[in-house]
């Protein structure tokens, strides 16, 4: 996880990580305010008593990272009262990350090694 939140810019973030029983693959807390989130990976997916291969365990790990990424948004999209530039403003944040991720090789983060996926 420490390498999506590189790539993606979120160094402002604390996150803790969790590796749990949870009903589904995986979970993201967050705390907006005090850029504070909590990623658990589930022990188990899908219900099967076998636990998560590598190649699954990386998956779950970049899909919450994605959702730490999106949680502006979602909080947006949630609320009770928000505004048309609240909205752009979380809406760009997300468009300028991904024009930094995927629009040129990021030289100073190495891919992940098996022991860094958490």
């Amino acid at each position: 996880m420490a390498y999506w939140q590189r790539r993606l810019g979120l160094l402002d973030w604390e996150i803790s990580t969790r590796h749990q029983k949870i009903e589904g693959r995986g979970e993201c807390w967050t705390h907006l305010q005090g850029r504070a989130a909590t990623l658990a990976l589930g022990k188990v997916f899908h219900n099967h008593d076998e636990p998560p291969g590598e190649a699954g365990i990386r998956l779950v790990a970049f899909h919450e990272v994605c959702e730490l990424l999106l949680a502006r948004m979602l909080i947006c999209a949630t609320a009770r009262y928000v505004s048309r530039d609240e909205i752009e403003e979380a809406k760009h944040g997300i468009i300028r990350t991904m024009e930094n991720v995927l629009s040129q090789p990021d030289k100073r983060v190495s891919q992940p090694q098996p022991d860094q996926v958490l």
